[in-house]
């Protein structure tokens, strides 16, 4: 008995699943890089009108010290969750945070006008339109390993299909030509 064609489909079946797997699990990192980024531009857009917010409060009355509180406040609430989504370790990154900083250090020190804000805001929207890019390509991309498996896996099944054809029966009894074996007919005595 010949085990060739079980051993083929066990073969495609393992790969089969291998893919299954990459592919699934790719995904599900394409969607955490959206997640990740969708959750980023939120918090940039609302530290940026927070910023325009506070450059364009009127000076003045208790009304206008409070609307600037508030919006310092929640400058300060998407300024920590946009720390906690950079890294220091990307060079994109590091740009944002650079511009953020000035950002950051300029309400400190109250210097809340329109000159002094909105270009450093500005800045900031371009650093992170960086980052946005680059991680949109990747989301795009789909993932290098994922790639590589199908790859991998078609040459598999290439040569799965090449040895199981090798060894089949019918090639095995069949001549050169793929034609049957001559058998010489009995010598008479």
């Amino acid at each position: 008995m010949n085990d060739s064609p079980i051993i083929v489909a066990a073969i495609i079946a393992a790969l089969a699943g291998t893919l299954g797997l990459v592919v699934g699990r790719e995904q599900k990192t394409a969607e955490f890089r959206q997640a990740w980024l969708d959750a980023l531009r939120a918090e940039c857009a609302a530290l940026v009108a927070q910023v325009q917010l506070m450059a364009h409060v009127p000076q003045g009355g208790a009304s206008a010290v409070d609307r600037r509180t508030e919006s310092i406040v929640a400058f300060r609430i998407s300024e920590a969750a946009i720390r906690l989504r950079l890294s220091r370790d990307f060079e994109e990154s590091r740009s944002a945070i650079v511009f953020l900083d000035q950002l950051s250090e300029r309400v400190a020190r109250g210097d809340l006008t329109s000159e002094s804000l909105t270009p450093l805001a500005e800045r900031f929207i371009q650093s992170i339109q960086k980052i946005s890019k680059k991680e949109w390509r990747k989301i795009k991309s789909g993932g290098v390993a994922s790639f590589v498996t199908l790859i991998l896996i078609l040459i598999c099944l290439i040569l799965s299909f090449w040895f199981s054809s090798r060894s089949s029966p019918k090639a095995q009894a069949s001549g050169p030509s793929g034609a049957p074996p001559y058998n010489a007919p009995a010598a008479r005595a």
